[in-house]
């Protein structure tokens, strides 16, 4: 894709420092209906403006196809529009994403990258459709077809399974269907379709961005694995972790930006919006980083567009 003048300018100004814009408020990990969100990119980016966000990334899961269509619509000047996506990967069993920032778009390598998450997301789609399928007696094919109307035709995630089964009277509510069908224990280890974490890393590096380690507080996983997750994602050339978001517990942002400082990572942010029904994660509604953190927007590849 060739950016037109605009739209260049709002990626690559090294005259515009973030100060200049508003005061800023940041939010680096949001999704649309390019992944797994319900709201169009434009929806998304204009929910944004309206609670005040400067700077977003917009960062869906394995894809950057609603960045390019914001790109393609022009930006309006209000807000900046970092490149964002979020990668999927594995850390032994488990599953660990990892936020990519600030990568040039352009870069062949990103065309690579997203041709090989699709694959393997929809290799991770039919082995669901097939636990599912073997459980509900329905054939495999037929659960993967009637899923992908809630995913908008791209290779369905677990949600869009629990709607699915919503639809089919299974199950009440998401929380239940995950609890009775699509559950970690139900469907068996799904982080074998991912890519290894440093892998990811090494591919966001190679287009120009910047890696952060997503949600870590999220994991389940003890404190010592954490740590060792960090300092893994670390020594792969990881540069960042998200230190403050929605929804997080009492202490757990310091936690974070105790965890950061101790492996020399910088700070991000993000709501890790995905529905407007979920007032509780708001887009821009994320706490103030702790005392001592480095952001990671001040960053010269975020904070000077150049």
């Amino acid at each position: 894709m060739t950016l037109n003048s605009h739209e260049h300018s709002k990626l690559h100004d090294s005259s515009s420092e973030l100060s200049d814009i508003r005061p800023l408020k940041v939010d680096l990990h949001c999704h649309s209906t390019a992944s797994d969100g319900s709201l169009p990119p434009s929806d998304v980016l204009q929910r944004a403006r309206e609670q005040g966000v400067s700077l977003l990334a917009l960062t869906d899961h394995d894809t950057t196809r609603g960045v390019r269509e914001l790109l393609d619509k022009g930006i309006p000047e209000d807000i900046r529009l970092l490149p964002g996506i979020e990668l999927s990967t594995r850390w032994g069993t488990k599953e660990i994403h990892i936020v990519g920032l600030g990568f040039n778009i352009k870069a062949p390598l990103l065309e690579s990258v997203e041709r090989l998450q699709a694959s393997s997301r929809q290799r991770r789609a039919e082995h669901i459709a097939g636990k599912l399928g073997r459980r509900m007696k329905i054939p495999a094919e037929t659960v993967l077809q009637e899923t992908m109307v809630f995913s908008g035709g791209n290779p369905p995630v677990r949600p869009h399974f629990a709607d699915w089964l919503i639809e089919k009277g299974a199950v009440s509510e998401r929380e239940q269907a995950f609890r009775r069908y699509i559950g970690a224990n139900k469907v068996g280890n799904l982080s074998k379709f991912w890519p290894y974490m440093s892998q990811a890393v090494k591919w966001i590096k190679e287009m120009g961005g910047i890696a952060v380690l997503a949600h870590p507080g999220k994991y389940r996983v003890s404190p010592s694995q954490l740590r060792a997750i960090i300092k893994d994602f670390a020594e792969a050339g990881g540069e960042a972790m998200e230190v403050t978001g929605g929804m997080q517990p009492p202490g757990q942002a310091e936690q974070m930006a105790r965890l950061a400082d101790e492996f020399g990572l910088m700070a991000s942010c993000g709501s890790d919006f995905h529905h407007p029904d979920s007032s509780w994660i708001e887009l821009g509604k994320v706490g103030k980083l702790p005392e001592g953190c480095q952001p990671v927007w001040m960053d010269e590849r975020i904070s000077k567009e150049g």
